[in-house]
């Protein structure tokens, strides 16, 4: 990573914002889940091997009942913090993720799609959530 890049980061940092839903840009939202973890780098937050929980306020779009994250980082922050991220242990958490994403769909029981839904995974990284889904 550059300096450049590094100092976007930095800069970037603590400029969280609402957004609109993205599936139907409706602005009427419910909170969902609060943050109990304070961390204000995006290289922590969003590289795909740390997934530190707890940092993110996560709404539902009252309109067509989305799940997303609000406020946020622009999405040039967002990337900065994937690119600087040290993701070298990733591959190694496949085994892993699978089993945690399986774990956590058994206990949603009914309340999801049974065998043989579709499932769309926005930002799949390595697949285990649909290896965990099938």
């Amino acid at each position: 990573m550059t300096v450049k890049s590094m100092q976007t980061v930095e800069r970037n940092a603590s400029s969280r914002h609402e957004v609109a839903c993205s599936v139907c840009n409706s602005e009427r939202r419910s909170i969902l889940f609060t943050p109990w973890v304070n961390v204000d780098d995006p290289a922590k937050l969003y590289g795909a091997a740390s997934g530190i929980p707890g940092t993110q306020t996560l709404v539902t779009c009252i309109d067509c009942r989305m799940i997303y994250e609000s406020p946020r980082y622009d999405d040039s922050t967002i990337l900065e913090g994937y690119k600087s991220s040290n993701d070298s242990g990733h591959d190694s958490q496949h085994p892993m993720r699978v089993r945690s994403f399986f774990n956590a769909l058994k206990k949603l029981g009914n309340k999801i799609p049974g065998k043989g839904a579709k499932v769309l995974d926005i930002g799949t990284a390595g697949g285990a959530f649909l290896e965990a889904a099938k």
